[in-house]
């Protein structure tokens, strides 16, 4: 604390100031002043040594008092506006309500150093647990706050070689056999594509190498020029397929990454004023909107929100909880008319 030099009132100094200083966050000021060792001695000293040129007087009291409190999961991804996200937490939380906890959806852009300032600011606040979708390059030893805290972890679909965490992810094989099964015997596909989704993540590869396969098993040519790989949200999609219709004739038919890739590729189509017809549109997640979109996606659905009330509930296992663990959803087709099937009656 220090006194205005006009003598009349003091001020407070605040942790935020502290941070300020240093250019640093705040979650590595209130780790470092107490004393946790996930936080460089070096750091620590200058933190301290700060916190005392500022007057800053550390309120211990106060801190175990928001300590006891143990009530938010933290949600942490790379984009919040993707709808498949919006699933998930909405599974998650209805887990977790069960046990008086609630949700807090954190976004962290792909960043490996944004997720390790909201996985510092969630152990921080006492978070009960985390659920991640970890950025792209994300290695065991950036999740190493994690395990130096002891907070329970999941990670879902992007796994951690050596973390050490349960990953709730999705069976990718059987995702593409469905769809390409589904075009080589209803429709007599004799040439595809995938397309979409980021070249780097885990679930393009593993999407991208069973699709491949199940195209070399029935023969199907693969439109190599389609198969793309794009950002993960419909306007990324929308850019790449606008692109190529441009530079490239359109396969007769392409399995997209996801619902939103394929919510871009549809909107391309259509105002290249591309008969819905003319190419068989598959899509993966089954997310609300895949519904919605004109034609409505054939999509083989994973359901989201079953993944959420999954992760909530290994999140919160413990040996004697008397309840198994909930199975995997198993993924499902869902025949709509973007594929060329007639629509249902």
């Amino acid at each position: 604390m220090k006194t205005d030099p006009d003598g009349s009132a003091p001020r407070v100094t605040t942790m935020q100031q502290v941070a300020d200083e240093l250019g640093i966050s705040l979650s590595t000021v209130s780790l470092a002043l107490r004393g946790k060792p996930v936080i460089a001695k070096e750091t620590r000293e200058r933190v301290q040594q700060e916190a005392k040129r500022l007057g800053y007087v550390y309120n211990r009291s106060a801190a175990n008092l928001r300590q006891s409190r143990r009530t938010l999961v933290g949600l942490v991804v790379p984009d919040i506006t993707n709808p498949f996200v919006g699933e998930v937490a909405l599974g998650l939380q209805a887990n977790l309500a069960e046990h008086s906890q609630f949700v807090v959806l954190a976004n962290t852009q792909d960043s490996i150093g944004t997720q390790t300032e909201v996985i510092g600011s969630l152990i921080e606040e006492r978070a009960s647990g985390l659920v991640i979708i970890p950025a792209l390059g994300t290695r065991a030893e950036d999740l190493r706050l994690l395990r130096d805290s002891a907070t329970p972890a999941v990670l879902m679909n992007r796994e951690v070689p050596d973390s050490g965490l349960p990953l709730i992810g999705t069976d990718d094989r059987e995702i593409v056999r469905l769809a390409v099964e589904h075009l080589a015997t209803v429709h007599g596909i004799v040439e595809a594509a995938y397309f979409g989704g980021l070249r780097e993540a885990g679930p393009h590869q593993a999407r991208k190498a069973a699709f491949d396969l199940e195209l070399r098993k029935r023969q199907i040519h693969s439109a190599e020029a389609w198969n793309q790989p794009t950002g993960p949200n419909p306007a990324a999609a929308y850019a790449a397929a606008r692109s190529l219709l441009h530079a490239e004739p359109l396969p007769p038919a392409i399995l997209c990454h996801s619902d939103s890739i394929a919510i871009g590729l549809i909107r391309a189509l259509d105002e290249a004023g591309v008969p819905s017809r003319s190419c068989a549109i598959l899509s993966i997640d089954g997310i609300a909107a895949s519904a919605m979109t004109t034609p409505p996606l054939t999509t083989v659905a994973v359901d989201p929100g079953h993944m959420g009330r999954r992760s909530g509930r290994l999140l919160l296992h413990s040996p004697d909880h008397d309840a198994e663990p909930e199975e995997p959803a198993r993924p499902h087709l869902i025949v709509r008319t973007s594929c060329g099937c007639p629509a249902e009656a």
